[in-house]
């Protein structure tokens, strides 16, 4: 069982008899699956795969983290970034800056919490009356109406090179925003940006919590795109994979999924993928995810065509990044073999093939990843 994963129970609660205590009495609990709005919780969608065999995706998507293989830097990692021009570029209004806040409870504890810490006292031998006035008093007190905020716990003080990125992740915002305002309107249709959440170490999203682990991620619940820009230091640190036009990609990829969204590939999708078993299921999500890879290279195209921002080795870089996060390089680097069936994103063959597809077309026509028979994605 992944019970005591998914929730982080001690070892104690491993014994079975105790598991079935604890499921019938989580049954029970008035733990509602609805987002910090009141709306119905949808899966996060992160930038690549989590590494973990028993986690899926599709299966358990509040925690499908990315978890990247910690490695010794290569020579590449250890020049300075290659940079695009950006001279002239707009910033995007459409930014939620949380950096440094905590995401936490409004009001202290709810009533399911405070239902849980009483009963993993009391299997645990100790006193649930002690648990319980413990964790209202470290919680701020008893709220029942589940709802949550962020709290600034001191003035926050970025980096100049954190601080450079977050420029840099709002001129793409911008980018993005232009680019496929301009193709919603060729077909009739209105675009709607998202907003996109900058944060560190943990945030509070319409999909459910998440920490800087699980790497970037759209949430279509509240239609924002999250990210930790220290995700882009463990991209040049862990994977190799570094440049301005690389880390386009990744917000470029996480805009893709809105657009998805938008044009109701996104929820169709995932309604299928409720009803299908595993396997199929994540064959449906790596059709999802070559797309946006492929909306990404859209973008891409229709934004130097404005800006003329790429140069000689940007290209490079972003397809350098597909192909290090692809499902079979990331299982063999972490495991030492693959497991294709539990592929979640692709292949990186298949994510650097589409990418690279809809950077050269910029066609939004060209870009169906569900009518291809699945082995030739």
């Amino acid at each position: 069982s992944d019970l005591h994963l998914a929730v982080g129970l001690p070892p104690f609660l491993r014994i079975p008899k105790k598991r079935v205590i604890l499921r019938k009495i989580l049954a029970f609990l008035p733990i509602s699956p609805l987002g910090p709005q009141g709306r119905r919780a949808s899966p996060p969608l992160p930038f690549f795969a989590p590494l973990h065999p028993r986690i899926s995706c599709a299966t358990s998507p509040r925690r499908c983290a990315m978890m990247l293989p910690v490695t010794a830097a290569s020579p590449a990692t250890q020049e300075a970034r290659r940079k695009m021009r950006m001279d002239g570029r707009r910033q995007s209004s459409h930014v939620d800056d949380r950096r440094g806040r905590t995401a936490k409870v409004a009001g202290g504890l709810g009533l399911g919490g405070i239902l849980l810490v009483a009963l993993l006292s009391y299997l645990g031998g100790g006193n649930p009356l002690e648990a319980i006035f413990g964790a209202i008093s470290q919680s701020g007190g008893i709220n029942l109406g589940g709802q949550t905020t962020s709290q600034q716990a001191e003035p926050y003080q970025p980096t100049a090179e954190e601080e450079e990125l977050a420029v840099f992740a709002r001129q793409i915002l911008a980018g993005t925003e232009d680019v496929w305002t301009e193709l919603f309107a060729r077909q009739g249709k209105r675009y709607t940006p998202p907003k996109l959440v900058l944060f560190t170490d943990a945030v509070q999203s319409g999909c459910g919590g998440a920490t800087k682990q699980t790497g970037p991620f759209y949430c279509s619940a509240d239609q924002n795109v999250y990210l930790d820009l220290s995700f882009f230091s463990s991209m040049r640190r862990d994977l190799g994979a570094d440049g301005d036009f690389a880390y386009a990609y990744v917000i470029g990829h996480e805009i893709g999924h809105h657009v998805q969204h938008l044009l109701g590939t996104l929820d169709q999708a995932h309604a299928r993928m409720q009803r299908l078993g595993k396997e199929e299921a994540n064959r449906i999500s790596v059709r999802l995810e070559l797309q946006a890879d492929f909306y990404a290279g859209v973008w891409a195209h229709h934004d130097n065509a404005r800006f003329g921002s790429l140069e000689d080795g940007d290209i490079e870089e972003a397809i350098r990044c597909a192909q290090v996060i692809g499902d079979d390089f990331l299982q063999k680097k972490a495991r030492g073999y693959v497991q294709p069936d539990s592929f979640t994103h692709g292949t990186s063959a298949s994510r650097m093939r589409w990418f690279k597809r809809g950077l050269a077309s910029g066609n939004l026509a060209d870009g169906d990843t569900f009518s291809v028979p699945f082995d030739q994605l």
